[in-house]
């Protein structure tokens, strides 16, 4: 019998902690499809197993996102969110709690970038250019002497969010040229980027001077 302190109090808990060092024994569990899922299913791969009451309470969903966030850092490595309370149910809509939260992010970043731009061509009172190429983004300014300069690092957001852009149901190219006022001079038309994760889907609009608008109303 193994025992753990609560609060500090002492409670004793059915059977006992493996110790260092020691093999797994086999196990089945229940995928959240209802599938039997078995430890050799994941021969050759460095193991997590996250052990949770249930992902609808703010702990272990906090824990279950940390787990994760860690061991996909680490080469070959997965895991095994263990709940007891009816993980098939609570899966889903904490997957799309993450969901939510990632795309409301990646419009944020992508707002700031424009206006990153439109600042940077006020600020230095020279052209700035808000670029976009298939899910990437970045901003740079011209220099006095002919050249530009990066104002930041390149927004990658299928990368760190799984986030898509698209424009017109395509993937998308495309700039905006800012002046010395912080206007749109190139390309000079309105403009709705659609971001999209899984099932949600975002917009962003830009007006015909560069501005970012509180509706897509056009």
């Amino acid at each position: 019998m193994a025992k753990v302190t609560h609060k500090g109090n002492p409670i004793d808990l059915a059977g006992t902690f493996p110790a260092v060092g020691q093999t797994a024994p086999p196990f089945t569990l229940v995928g959240k499809d209802l599938s039997e899922v078995q430890l050799k299913d994941f021969a050759g791969k460095r193991k997590v197993l996250d052990i949770v009451v249930s992902l609808d309470t703010g702990i272990c969903a906090a824990s279950a996102r940390k787990f994760n966030e860690t061991a996909g850092k680490l080469p070959d490595t997965v895991v095994l969110v263990i709940s007891g309370i009816m993980l098939n149910i609570a899966l889903p809509r904490f997957a799309a709690m993450r969901d939510r939260m990632n795309l409301r992010t990646a419009k944020q970043e992508f707002i700031t970038l424009l206006m990153t731009a439109r600042a940077a061509a006020i600020r230095q009172s020279q052209p700035a250019q808000f670029h976009l190429s298939i899910n990437s983004a970045w901003t740079t300014v011209s220099q006095p002497n002919g050249t530009t300069a990066t104002v930041n690092q390149r927004l990658r957001l299928f990368r760190t969010r799984n986030v898509t852009i698209t424009m017109g149901g395509s993937a998308v190219v495309d700039s905006i040229v800012y002046d010395a006022r912080g206007l749109e001079v190139w390309p000079v038309s309105r403009r709705t980027y659609v971001l999209t994760l899984n099932n949600l889907k975002d917009s962003v609009c830009v007006s015909r001077v560069g501005l970012i608008a509180r509706k897509c109303g056009w």
